[in-house]
């Protein structure tokens, strides 16, 4: 049999993660909840999918599943948006208030239009306090004064029968001020107030008054005449009355005598509490017709007037102890249903804490781990990674060094290629500049005539245009550096010599621009090489910080992913403490009241008990007078 973690729960199987590490999906039971270790076997194994090993997935999809279970550990939090109790206020006016499991304020609806009295920031507060401060808006809009009746009821609406701890509260603080009256019901009874706009609490009295055959004119001060009519108070604890919807109330002047035979026989003991053993079996069994009027018969003529006055005198002495006896009988047995009410609160609410706490330390328990392993993970990649990518850069460096000496003779031959250059540039240029200012005014000369031919004298046009033409030729020649004069229709026009002169010193230049381009031509070859050496070598380095990353992207991948988880972590963890903190709060304020109880139950015992011997005593007396011969 294994055992392992409840970490999801769907409609046909629940997840769980086993003590091996792995994820198995099991068939679903009833009552079992997310965080809850349980074992199985193989035949609980859920068969609509294939068992999945987490060693074969890897850390990647454990992550998820984790936060899955922190998704559910946040499921609660997000119950407290679910409505568990109702709760009615009713002054005149009347208000409707919605409760989650923690009693916290969801909704709270005015039923006649006095939205002012209700709290601006009621949402998620505590309904003690949203009641008080209801309280102290009523007050303020003169809507309720001191020992006026405030109207309560609660129905809870859950599956889960718990009373309102808020609503006590509310009532201990304010029932020495002001009447209170609490109402419960039941959903059916909720149901059929709101189908006729209408609270529990109104709903009741209606029911009650029409019970009675009485009427009671609508204001706002309907609640307290309802309250004197039906005289609700009547023989209970001034401050406070707690009704059922199940008992209408019954306007009835005669008093009716009723007792419980039933009560515990043994008080609960606190550490100071030197209660003896008492004949509780005894007094629990008392005849009630022991205590009955006998009437005089005629034997008894026998006795004296006296007699018979001391008798009638001491009967009633024993009906009133017996009387006695039963009220504090009966405020013994409201006692004890107290204490078991408050012992089974504070059950209640020790198993929850409990529960909350194993809870706590399953996220505390697995947030060590994941810290461990993402710690590991990035250690791996702080070193192993950062060594690998320090040995892809050095390769890379190195090869590019490879290089160094071949650049320096690639700048070494732009550099004597540009020397060559521009020493013979700077013989030619001048001869070429004298060149373009001898051939400029030759062919300005020519245009003219061609522009404004004269008049006297014959001119061939078509020899002038040609002679301007090669002139022109023959200047963007000189100006471009690229060839020799060759004066044709302009031979007769121009100084052969300096032609001749220009043509040498263009054949010197280009012979040294030829040495230039040739050694420009073999930087030019030599620079490719180096680049393709450098373009390579990065190539190579860029392979290789690929392979480095695709290598180590798995860690990186299960450390963000453990990231992930450790924030939902970080998130939870704080209303986890906080719901702990909260709860022992609450448990240790039960403690105190159930202390209180138990001392007020054993009190009620011995008063009990009291009574008792005193009915006993006078009950002897009595017995002893009826016998007295």
């Amino acid at each position: 049999m294994k055992q392992g973690l409840v970490t999801k729960i769907e409609k046909k199987f629940m997840i769980i993660k086993t003590d091996d590490a792995d994820i198995e999906r099991l068939k679903i039971r009833k009552n079992i909840q997310i965080g809850e270790r349980i074992s199985y076997e193989k035949r609980d194994i859920y068969k609509g999918f294939n068992r999945i090993s987490y060693n074969q997935i890897g850390t990647s999809l454990s992550m998820f599943i984790i936060v899955a279970l922190v998704g559910f550990y946040l499921v609660g939090q997000l119950n407290e948006n679910k409505v568990y109790g109702v709760v009615s206020y009713d002054i005149n006016p009347s208000l409707l208030i919605e409760i989650n499991e923690d009693e916290k304020v969801l909704n709270v609806n005015s039923k006649d239009g006095f939205d002012h009295i209700i709290p601006a920031d009621y949402k998620k507060q505590a309904l003690d306090s949203v009641l008080n401060e209801i309280t102290e808006n009523a007050i303020k809009e003169n809507l309720l004064g001191n020992d006026e009746t405030i109207l309560l009821s609660y129905v809870n609406v859950s599956d889960e029968e718990k009373p309102s701890e808020a609503l006590r509260n509310f009532i201990d603080t304010h029932k020495d001020t002001y009447q209170i009256i609490l109402i419960t019901s039941n959903e059916t009874y909720l149901k059929g107030a709101n189908d006729n706009n209408q609270t529990v609490s109104r709903k009741y009295l209606l029911e009650s008054l029409n019970a009675n055959n009485m009427q009671v004119e609508d204001s706002n001060q309907y609640i307290q005449d309802v309250v004197k009519i039906l005289d609700i108070y009547k023989e209970t604890e001034k401050g406070f009355v707690e009704i059922n919807t199940d008992t209408l109330i019954k306007v009835d002047t005669s008093e009716v005598k009723s007792s419980d035979d039933k009560t515990d026989s043994t008080a609960i003991k606190n550490d100071d509490d030197t209660t003896g053993d008492t004949n509780e079996e005894s007094s629990d069994n008392i005849d009630e017709s022991s205590t009955e009027d006998e009437d005089l018969t005629e034997e008894d003529d026998v006795q004296s007037e006296e007699e018979l006055k001391a008798i009638e005198a001491q009967k009633i002495v024993t009906d009133e102890a017996y009387k006695d006896y039963l009220n504090k009988k009966a405020a013994s047995d409201t006692a004890k249903e107290n204490f078991d009410q408050q012992q089974t609160l504070v059950d209640e609410k020790t198993e929850q804490l409990q529960t909350q706490n194993s809870r706590y330390t399953d996220i505390i328990d697995e947030e060590k781990e994941l810290v461990l392993a993402k710690n590991t993970l990035e250690n791996r990649i702080t070193t192993d990674k950062a060594e690998s990518l320090d040995d892809a850069a050095s390769t890379k460096d190195a090869t590019i060094k490879t290089t160094s000496s071949d650049q320096i003779t690639v700048d070494s031959k732009i550099t004597e290629g540009d020397q060559i250059y521009n020493e013979a540039y700077d013989v030619y240029k001048p001869i070429a500049d004298r060149t373009i200012i001898y051939l400029e005014p030759i062919m300005n000369n020519r245009q003219e005539l061609l522009d404004s031919p004269p008049l006297t004298v014959g001119i061939n046009i078509d020899a002038l245009q040609a002679e301007v033409a090669e002139l022109d030729q023959m200047m963007s020649t000189v100006a471009n550096k690229n060839g020799i004069l060759t004066p044709e229709v302009t031979l007769q026009l121009v100084d052969i010599e300096m032609i001749m002169a220009y043509n040498d010193a263009y054949i010197e230049f280009n012979s040294e621009r030829q040495k230039k381009n040739t050694l420009y031509s073999q930087a030019n070859k030599l620079q490719k090489e180096i680049d393709a050496v450098i373009a390579q070598a990065n190539t190579d380095y860029e392979n290789s910080v690929k392979e480095i990353n695709d290598l180590y992207s798995a860690d990186s991948v299960r450390i963000a992913d453990i990231q992930i988880v450790l924030d939902g972590f970080n998130n939870v963890k704080p209303k986890f403490e906080t719901n702990i903190k909260e709860m022992s709060d609450v448990l240790a304020l039960l403690e105190d009241d159930l202390i209180r109880l138990t001392t007020l139950y054993n009190q009620a015992i011995r008063s009990k008990e009291n009574a008792y011997n005193i009915y006993v005593k006078e009950k002897e007396l009595l017995d002893q007078l009826e016998n007295k011969e």
